[in-house]
């Protein structure tokens, strides 16, 4: 324990053992604002931190202080705030360490070790040094001749990933690819292009995503590869509209988009029941011509449309219209 610690410990207990058995405002409003500071070093910082907590713990006794609530919620806010400071000190402590450690390490002639994770996190010598997403490097410094440190190092080492990368790419399933919602396009969990209008609606293009250390040969040979797996996507998810391509021949497109319309409207086809009826013969165990109150009168093609008009004008809640000959077959 500190002195400066002892001396406020026993100051507290004069007050409390005192007359009126309570700190004073305004001396506990004198040592908070000490407090209430965010200039210093790491270990000023935190020295403060454990001064509040001290005051957040008293503030809890009632029977210590006034108005302890005020009191308590002003001794969260300096704690809140003497926290981030100290966490962006440290974190600048940090990127200035490794800052300096690149550094040193750009400066000789060997060559950098560098690998990149299965998430994507790119380490230089064993140091993070932002993460690879699709074949977008991100540095985690933004600014500053930090990030320009950063950036000489990932232009020695990434080059090299980045071409392996298109390689995999190149050569991968079709498993390892998806297209969202968006029409955006990526592979293996990492955005790499999206898609952009092409010649037909059928037929959009793929664009390979902007990447500083993609281009040439490599990057002309992602997006083949993307375009391929568009065109398989495509054609798997669509495959009954394509059957209705307007460059097919007119017999065979017509036929598949009657035949796809078909089973699309007919569970939902509100005279599809009386159109089967007449179709088939068999509403609920009679023949068409019962059904129209014609006995055993045998109806002609012509009759049976007429029948099937009918019925289709009826209303959906009531029963259809009384059916009269129009003809015999």
């Amino acid at each position: 324990m500190s002195d400066s610690h002892a001396r406020f410990l026993a100051h507290c207990f004069v007050q409390l053992a005192g007359p009126e058995g309570r700190l004073p405002s305004p001396w506990v409003g004198s040592q908070m604002a000490q407090l209430d500071r965010l200039d210093g070093d790491i270990d000023t910082l935190m020295m403060r931190i454990a001064h509040v907590r001290t005051w957040t713990y008293m503030t809890h006794r009632s029977d210590w202080i006034e108005n302890a609530a005020d009191w308590q919620e002003r001794a969260r806010g300096i704690e809140d705030r003497l926290s981030d400071a100290l966490h962006d000190s440290i974190t600048q402590r940090f990127v200035d360490r490794r800052s300096a450690f690149l550094v040193r390490h750009l400066a000789k002639d060997g060559e950098l070790l560098a690998s990149v994770d299965k998430e994507g996190i790119v380490q230089v010598e064993g140091t993070p040094v932002g993460r690879l997403d699709g074949f977008r490097f991100a540095p985690d410094v933004v600014d500053g001749a930090a990030a320009r440190t950063l950036m000489a190092a990932a232009n020695r080492v990434l080059r090299t990933e980045i071409a392996a990368r298109a390689r995999r790419l190149a050569n991968d399933d079709d498993e390892a690819f998806v297209l969202d919602g968006s029409g955006r396009l990526q592979w293996r969990g990492g955005p790499v292009g999206r898609l952009a209008a092409g010649e037909a609606i059928l037929s959009p293009r793929a664009e390979v995503q902007a990447a500083e250390f993609l281009d040439g040969e490599a990057r002309e040979r992602v997006r083949q590869r993307l375009q391929l797996f568009v065109k398989a996507e495509i054609e798997r998810r669509l495959a009954l509209c394509l059957r209705c391509n307007p460059y097919r021949s007119k017999g065979s497109r017509a036929a598949s988009c009657s035949s796809w319309w078909t089973r699309s409207a007919r569970s939902r086809s509100p005279i599809s029941g009386r159109r089967s009826a007449i179709s088939t013969g068999r509403p609920g165990g009679r023949s068409p011509a019962s059904a129209c109150g014609l006995g055993r009168e045998r109806l002609s093609g012509a009759a049976v449309r007429s029948r099937e008009r009918a019925l289709s004008r009826a209303p959906m809640g009531g029963a259809a219209r009384p059916c009269r000959a129009s003809g015999a077959g």
